[in-house]
């Protein structure tokens, strides 16, 4: 039977859609999601393979397919009755039945806990399930509340039909560890677009942003959120700022929720440039001597924004190299506790020029164009041989 793999990015939610979404009508808004990025990387790897992509919207009255880059992309109206609330309707679950006994169909999801997997487990078992965790928890399966345990059940019970998964934080690798079927998943980010971030001259990119040619400069790109340690950066630049010629420049979103992380910064004499286009952050990231990741959750996935720094070459001090299954010394700093952040940062301070491998020493295995894509493609052909 020929291969079908239906990319499934779920529910559109309106409040989700910033400024720099596409708009409707345009054919990129049929690929926002995670699933369409990571679609077309796999499509552009193996141009033989039969891809679609799914999701759900509700500005949507009627079913709307293009084909674009050789993927059929579909959007499929989010309407009342559903089988499945904001995962699965009843034409999307009659469209996988028929694709089911007409294909070898893989269904490739993009959150490992939703109940869109749950419900394709039993309601389509001929499919083959693949995994890529992007975000979400698991349940607490240590919990002894009733509603709790029930959820770990429930997944527990789609989990172990997986073919292929991945996770991104030590949460949910605890939580699969569990299964009998834990040789199934491993850790995958989603890597970076080596092709988009290369490091253009660091003068050129200071000059362009008004920054001063002989500060050392630390960046930090994403959400400002305490979650993601950017009161830990604050503290540090405290501690380091009367020291050197030194400061730290922001790329990202206020939280409204933890406003004073941005008062913080704007009380201080670091950058804050807000949100930028995505094509534009190479710029932000050539002007930065490394980057400051001090995310010690375990519940924080690993961030896109690590990788596409060390892709422009920046060393990093971070908690979360050692979960990259690779020989970090060459990336930078690891640090193991909140407390020794300030240390590892004033250490990159006096050695971050030393740290010239960075780029050639992640391309090998987290280029989002290349590595990555070929180990699902591995992974496809893994599922397929074994049927």
């Amino acid at each position: 039977m020929q291969v079908k793999v239906v990319h499934y990015s779920g529910f559109v939610n309106k409040k989700d859609k910033g400024v720099h979404h596409p708009r409707v009508h345009e054919d990129q808004y049929y690929f926002a999601s995670w699933s369409g990025q990571i679609a077309r990387r796999i499509k552009n790897r193996a141009p033989e393979l039969d891809i679609e992509v799914w999701s759900l919207d509700r500005e949507f009255d009627k079913l709307s397919c293009r084909n674009i880059q050789g993927i059929k992309a579909c959007i499929f109206p989010y309407q009342f009755p559903v089988l499945i609330p904001r995962s699965l309707t009843f034409k999307m679950f009659f469209r996988l039945r028929q694709l089911s006994q007409k294909h070898l169909l893989i269904i490739h999801t993009h959150s490992i806990f939703n109940f869109f997997n749950v419900a394709i487990s039993f309601l389509v078992p001929q499919a083959k399930l693949v995994i890529s965790h992007h975000g979400g928890l698991p349940p607490d399966w240590k919990s002894t509340v009733v509603k709790e345990k029930i959820k770990t059940k429930i997944y527990d019970l789609a989990l172990k039909r997986v073919s292929f998964g991945t996770y991104l934080n030590q949460r949910t690798k605890q939580y699969v560890q569990r299964l009998k079927n834990r040789d199934r998943f491993r850790f995958l980010p989603v890597g970076a677009d080596f092709q988009l971030f290369k490091r253009m001259d660091k003068s050129i990119a200071r000059k362009e942003l008004n920054l001063e040619e002989d500060t050392i400069y630390g960046i930090y790109i994403g959400n400002l959120y305490h979650l993601k340690g950017v009161d830990i950066i604050m503290d540090t630049y405290d501690e380091l700022k009367n020291k050197y010629e030194f400061k730290i420049l922001f790329v990202g979103k206020i939280y409204e929720q933890e406003r004073d992380l941005y008062e913080r910064i704007q009380q201080s004499d670091c950058m804050f440039f807000g949100p930028q286009n995505h094509e534009d952050i190479p710029l932000y990231l050539s002007a930065a001597d490394f980057y400051l990741h001090p995310v010690f959750a375990p519940v924080v996935g690993f961030d896109v924004s690590l990788l596409e720094a060390m892709a422009i070459g920046l060393p990093v001090v971070s908690s979360r190299l050692v979960t990259m299954g690779i020989d970090y010394q060459q990336l930078g700093y690891q640090v193991q506790r909140p407390a020794d952040f300030s240390y590892y940062t004033e250490k990159m301070i006096h050695n971050f020029q030393q740290f010239n491998a960075v780029r050639d020493s992640v391309m090998h295995e987290f280029d989002a164009n290349i590595s990555i894509p070929d180990q699902y493609l591995d992974a496809y052909d893994e599922i397929c041989n074994d049927d």
